[in-house]
């Protein structure tokens, strides 16, 4: 206590007693009292990052403190998570008194994070969405709180990987906090990671070039170009022109663009028609000349791809017309030319063909060696003229095969002669004379031969082996005829049915007289002398004497 006094009695032996009392005595035994605490609270995990200063506090109930003793606020530097601060402080008294302040926990170094994201296309780019995992480490008072931010928006507490399917390029920034409230620099290189994601396909578009006609069709090949775009990652690869020269109906190209996230697109440009051939145009125009009075000429066009558009023709060197029938008249040679083009605008090269009109008949004129034959006419037998001949003209398509001359005839009978010509076009001409040539006149037999008349069969009944003078007359109209060779030697002699007359075979006749044959200028007739057959008596005999003109006179006989 403080302020104590003492009492002291002394006795001596002749028990003088003496007492003395000592006061002021201040005893103190109790060391001071000594705390200390930060002058800042650690954080709500207990952490502090960086120093901590701890401020002491002394008290001594007594004696009090040694002022020189007091000790001054602490500093604690390091880091850890058991750190402390000491000190000491006396009384007044001497009692000494030591304290520490811990375990005090600081952590300085912020946690690093480290991310992690599946690889994209060597291009850099992803197609679809992409899992990003973070990893923070804190080696001392651990990680409280990892964050990451998109495109320097707000703070996002990372909880987990996740999947960030933001299309196009972005920046993720990422950082952690460690429970010493320690913050990453976000800022820093190594903590931001862009992420570029393409999920939206490139477009592609084709052109045909040259567009096709009116029809829809080409007659050159086609070339088809692409054109390709993507506003994100970019186009990595555009399909190279193509070009069609096949022809065909209905063909197409297929083209695919791939962007540098590996997205495709594809289109295909159809409906391509081509069509290199120029239609193909016949016509039946006839081959050669006709004598029709019009000519229908009809145009046939095929096109076995793009169809025929339309036919064109001109007919000698006239305006243009359509259509595939021509109806040609008037005599000549017309010249027609034609052509067609089809629905792919192909030109046919023209064609030609003529057509030969020519109705006139050829012009004839008979050439006779000597005398002419009149129409109507008539000759005794031997006094026609010679046949003619003929020549025929034609001033168009000519004469086809010359001409010719039938109907002649010099034998008894009634006559047409025709002279006949005809020309390439079919056109037929002909002259025409009729005649008569007119038979001799044979008279006779005369006596002693008797002649059979009407149905009357007479008999001369003569002498096997004698010889019957055969007497007739030859007249060409009124002049009498002598020259032998008009009559047909020898005269026949065929065996006849005594009974009916019939003839039944033929005898060769023998002659007497010098002569089988012989005119007699005195009596004006010919004489035959037949000699009868010296055998054969009962038979019958039909002799006849034929004249060149085919005329006869004849007469039964009988032998005995």
């Amino acid at each position: 206590g403080a302020n104590q006094q003492v009492t002291g009695q002394a006795v001596d032996n002749a028990d003088n007693s003496a007492s003395a009392t000592v006061s002021g005595i201040s005893i103190d035994k109790t060391p001071p009292s000594l705390s200390g605490a930060p002058t800042t609270p650690a954080n709500s995990h207990g952490w502090y990052n960086g120093d901590v200063t701890i401020q002491w506090e002394a008290s001594d109930g007594l004696s009090g403190i040694d002022p020189s003793t007091m000790p001054a606020d602490s500093v604690i530097t390091g880091e850890g998570d058991n750190l402390s601060a000491s000190a000491s402080v006396s009384d007044k008294a001497g009692n000494i008194t030591t304290a520490t302040v811990g375990p005090i926990k600081i952590d300085r170094t912020p946690p690093v994070t480290t991310a992690s994201v599946p690889d994209p296309f060597p291009s850099g780019w992803y197609a679809g969405p992409v899992t990003l995992t973070l990893n923070a480490l804190d080696t001392l008072s651990d990680v409280d709180v990892t964050y990451y931010s998109v495109d320097n928006g707000a703070p996002q507490v990372y909880s987990g990987p996740f999947t960030f399917s933001l299309g196009g390029v972005h920046e993720i920034r990422f950082w952690s906090v460690d429970n010493a409230g320690n913050v990453e620099d976000s800022s820093a290189a190594d903590h931001v990671i862009t992420i570029k994601i393409d999920n939206i396909p490139p477009t592609i578009t084709g052109f045909a070039s040259p567009a096709p006609n009116g029809n829809g069709w080409n007659n050159t090949p086609v070339t088809v170009t692409f054109y390709c775009q993507d506003n994100e990652s970019g186009i990595a690869s555009c399909p190279d022109p193509v070009t069609l020269s096949t022809e065909g109906a209905n063909q197409s190209v297929l083209g695919t663009a791939k962007d540098n996230a590996g997205n495709t697109e594809s289109t295909t440009v159809g409906g391509i028609k081509i069509d290199l051939t120029p239609p193909v145009t016949a016509s039946d125009a006839p081959p050669g000349w006709t004598n029709n009075a019009g000519v229908t000429v009809n145009l046939s066009a095929t096109d076995n791809l793009s169809g025929v558009a339309q036919t064109y023709w001109q007919l000698d060197g006239g305006s243009t017309q359509t259509g595939t029938t021509i109806t040609v008249s008037g005599e000549g040679i017309h010249s027609l030319t034609f052509w067609s083009v089809d629905n792919a605008d192909n030109v046919e090269g023209a064609k030609s063909a003529e057509v030969k009109i020519d109705r006139t008949p050829p012009q004839i004129t008979l050439q006779w060696p000597g005398a002419s034959i009149s129409d109507g006419q008539s000759f005794y037998f031997g006094d026609v003229p010679p046949a003619p001949t003929c020549l025929a003209s034609d001033a168009l398509s000519g004469v086809n095969g010359g001409c010719t001359v039938s109907g002649y005839g010099t034998s008894i009978g009634s006559y047409t002669l025709i002279a006949t010509a005809a020309d390439n076009a079919g056109n037929v001409s002909s002259e025409t004379i009729r005649y008569t040539v007119l038979p001799w006149t044979l008279r006779g037999f005369y006596a002693p031969v008797d002649m059979s008349t009407g149905s009357t069969l007479i008999y001369n009944v003569v002498k096997a082996g004698s010889t019957v003078p055969l007497k007739f007359e030859a007249f060409k109209g009124n002049t009498e005829l002598t020259d032998t060779a008009v009559v047909v030697q020898p005269p026949k002699a065929q065996l006849a049915n005594c009974a009916g007359g019939a003839a039944a075979d033929e005898i060769e006749m023998t002659a007497t007289g010098g002569t089988s044959l012989r005119y007699d200028t005195t009596a004006g007739q010919f004489i035959y002398n037949w000699q009868t057959p010296k055998t054969g008596a009962g038979r019958c005999y039909l002799v006849t004497v034929a004249l060149q003109d085919g005329s006869s006179i004849s007469a039964y006989f009988k032998l005995k």
